[in-house]
């Protein structure tokens, strides 16, 4: 039905089941016998929206079979969903996340957003328009209808960094865009580079891999608080090539042509080890010595050396004195010689722990002390 009035034109479509895809186009024809389509090319993208008989899925909002990313219902206003705040006050863009499944990130955008007093793990229901801004799926003018209080996180969803390979991941690739606005992350990780854009410039970014490729890892947290990838910033930890995170979490996100890790916090760093150095010796024993500097703050480190008399397996691993391990340092296949390991753990509370290498099933522990 077309209003002459508001020049606009309304119609309905009939009742669908729980979960049907409905896919549409929308075809006019003036008083001249005129006529047009949106989408103007209907053997390309056609727009679509998922029928639910109760609340919007974010997933509903996200999924697109699309290569360019955007989803089906792009323009829509008056959305209403429901997830966990997953980044915000400390990332600056904020996230609300549904479940675990892939497509249940979001970006969500108001003027006031910062004002509106949301913490991480909020429970939140929100309305807004769906849009998509520099690449990014996102929830415009948003408004926060309910805050239901605050809840766990959803865990991270364990992925490889070859899936958002540096400049070889488009927008949209199949792969990496169910991922956009989740929580991630990645284990036993390298960094390869401490300037992922180099030499054209540096933006704080660095490489990072498990093996599968580089990823971009970006700095929009408040993480480099704590680690820096300017090796002149001397009151930090510098996270120079060779550098080992046994877990790196973050928000994943486009922007600027690139797949990008948004660690939240120096907390989104587990086990970092910024180097291993390996003396080629014959030691006659297997040897762990005296860590140094011991007592040592925990965001200062301190450097473990122990020799191993003949290639071997060897773990690494910091335990407090109920026998909790929390952290593993090294485990690998290392040749014989002396090395020397740099340790540094975020927020590990003042006290007594014990660091113990393992050598081919043959222990050795000692005791260190960490200061506040």
């Amino acid at each position: 039905t077309y209003d002459e009035t508001a020049m606009s034109a309304t119609g309905s479509i009939p009742a669908m089941a729980d979960g049907d895809v409905v896919w549409y186009y929308i075809e006019a024809t003036d008083n001249d016998a005129e006529s047009a389509t949106y989408p103007e090319d209907l053997t390309g993208s056609l727009p679509f929206f998922i029928v639910r008989d109760g609340d919007v899925r974010i997933r509903d909002i996200r999924y697109t079979p699309y290569a360019d990313g955007v989803p089906g219902c792009t323009g829509f206003g008056n959305i209403t969903t429901r997830g966990v705040l997953v980044a915000g006050p400390n990332l600056g863009n904020y996230f609300l996340q549904g479940a675990e499944d892939s497509w249940s990130g979001i970006q969500i955008y108001a003027n006031n957003i910062k004002d509106q007093g949301l913490a991480l793990g909020d429970d939140i229901t929100v309305t807004g328009k769906v849009g998509v801004r520099y690449g990014v799926v996102q929830l415009s003018n948003v408004t926060i209808d309910e805050n239901h209080g605050n809840v766990a996180l959803p865990d991270p969803v364990a992925l490889q960094t070859g899936t958002f390979e540096s400049g070889m991941t488009d927008d949209g690739d199949i792969d990496a865009e169910p991922y956009e606005g989740m929580l991630v992350s990645f284990e036993n990780v390298t960094v390869t580079s401490d300037n992922a854009d180099a030499p054209d410039g540096n933006f704080g970014e660095f490489l990072a891999s498990d093996g599968s490729g580089d990823m971009r890892v970006d700095d929009l947290g408040n993480w480099d608080d704590v680690y820096t990838t300017d090796s002149s910033d001397t009151g930090l930890i510098y996270l120079k090539p060779g550098t080992t995170i046994a877990k790196l979490t973050g928000l994943m996100y486009f922007s600027f042509d690139n797949w990008k890790l948004e660690p939240r916090s120096e907390d989104d760093f587990v086990d970092v080890v910024t180097s291993v150095e390996h003396i080629p010796t014959m030691p006659g024993s297997i040897t762990l010595h005296a860590n140094y500097p011991n007592p040592f703050r925990a965001e200062a480190g301190t450097s473990f050396r122990f020799d191993i008399p003949s290639a071997a397996q060897v773990q690494l691993s910091v335990f407090d004195l109920s026998g909790r391990r929390i952290a593993r340092v090294l485990d690998g296949s290392f040749d014989a010689g002396t090395y020397t390991v740099r340790f540094a753990k975020q927020n590990m509370p003042a006290g007594m722990y014990l660091y113990r290498l393992t050598v081919n099933g043959i222990s050795r522990t000692e005791r260190m002390i960490v200061t506040r």
